[in-house]
């Protein structure tokens, strides 16, 4: 009796794994870092005070923060927090050295979360660069994942949040 309760507990646990697979990858984008899209920028102020977030000082024309050493996985990124009148936090940039191996798990991490991402290529033969965005839209908000590749210098890497075009008036 005991055997068979053991064997139907494993025969239910396979769909239950599958389903969270499935529900796991379609995690929406509402915010970054805990902050929700609309937050002001006080409160990201206080939220994100621990990460040496200051007034942009460099986006003119913008209602910008910085963070200038955020720490993800063992990566270092420029973030950048833009906010909007009248609505609050509006779109989030991280910006990264560019290692292949890097991006590479960036980019599998991401696939892991938020499933298959769209994706686009443009050549700049003035440059001599290829750009490749990576895109996950979901029912609150943009993420995407942009390099450029072949001008032989040492480039970056950038994810990008933003919240849906709707949300953001």
């Amino acid at each position: 009796m005991f055997a068979f309760i053991g064997f139907a507990n494993r025969i239910l646990a396979v769909p239950l794994l599958l389903s969270a697979a499935i529900f796991a990858q379609s995690t929406d984008i509402t915010g970054w870092n805990g902050l929700t899209w609309g937050a002001n920028r006080a409160a990201a102020l206080g939220a994100l005070r621990p990460f040496h977030v200051r007034v942009c000082p460099s986006c003119t024309g913008a209602d910008a923060l910085v963070i200038e050493d955020y720490k993800l996985k063992d990566l270092a990124y420029q973030v950048k927090l833009l906010f909007l009148p009248k609505y609050g936090l509006a779109s989030v940039t991280m910006t990264a050295a560019d290692d292949r191996e890097s991006f590479q798990k960036v980019l599998s991490e991401l696939t892991a979360r938020y499933g298959r991402p769209t994706l686009r290529s443009e050549y700049d033969g003035d440059r001599e660069v290829t750009r490749t965005k990576w895109e996950w839209t979901r029912l609150h908000g943009k993420l995407s994942l942009a390099s450029d590749y072949g001008d032989g210098t040492n480039a970056d890497f950038t994810v990008t949040y933003e919240a849906r075009p709707g949300d953001a008036r």
